[in-house]
């Protein structure tokens, strides 16, 4: 069983690799089993189609770049907290993995199909206690009543999110080096929440 969950895992971390560096359409399974060491109809054995492990892949992914998320609306903070903590963190963490924003990106436009089902998997529950949050600071009258939480939550994913996905073309904009463009993205982790709250509570 252990070298079994071995392999698996192996399988998981070569094929990321390998779709972060050239997407689904680019990436062969035969590719994959060579740089996991394994025989071709070992990896279909496990995943069947590159779709399956396509899939397998973008979960992981999906969860690393969502479960905070989902863990802090889980949670007993405020609004106003949860979106504090959620830019630090979460830029934080996309600055260390700075390829997956735009594999995130490039591979949901490119193949919807596929991956809406893992979104619906793992995301419905969050998205519906963050609209209950909102919808409680609405009740107190702390907030617009006409927000709507969906565009909310597209802001946030999207002032964290899209920045870092194309960092090559800011530091090429801005003339900056690799250490600027770091300096610059991770001041947006104390920037954005002013910016957000200031909108949403005229702080």
């Amino acid at each position: 069983m252990v070298k079994t969950l071995q392999t698996e895992d192996r399988i998981l971390i070569t094929a990321r690799e390998v779709f972060i560096a050239e997407g689904y359409d680019g990436a062969r399974m035969q590719h994959i089993a060579d740089k996991a060491g394994i025989n071709k109809s070992l990896l279909h054995y496990y995943y069947r189609t590159k779709e399956n492990l396509f899939t397998a892949v973008f979960e992981r992914v999906f969860n690393e770049i969502m479960s905070r998320i989902f863990s802090l609306v889980e949670s007993e903070e405020s609004l106003e907290n949860l979106i504090r903590i959620f830019f630090r963190e979460h830029i934080g963490f996309l600055l260390e993995q700075p390829r997956l924003p735009a594999f995130f990106i490039s591979e949901s436009s490119l193949h919807p199909g596929l991956l809406s089902s893992v979104f619906k998997k793992f995301g419905t529950r969050g998205i519906k206690k963050f609209s209950d949050l909102v919808d409680m600071e609405k009740k107190a009258g702390k907030i617009d009543d006409n927000l709507d939480p969906r565009q909310l939550l597209i802001n946030i994913l999207s002032l964290s999110i899209f920045p870092i996905a194309i960092r090559p073309i800011f530091k090429d904009v801005f003339s900056l080096s690799d250490a600027e463009t770091e300096d610059l993205l991770r001041r947006r982790m104390e920037l954005l929440p002013v910016m957000v709250l200031a909108s949403l509570y005229n702080k």
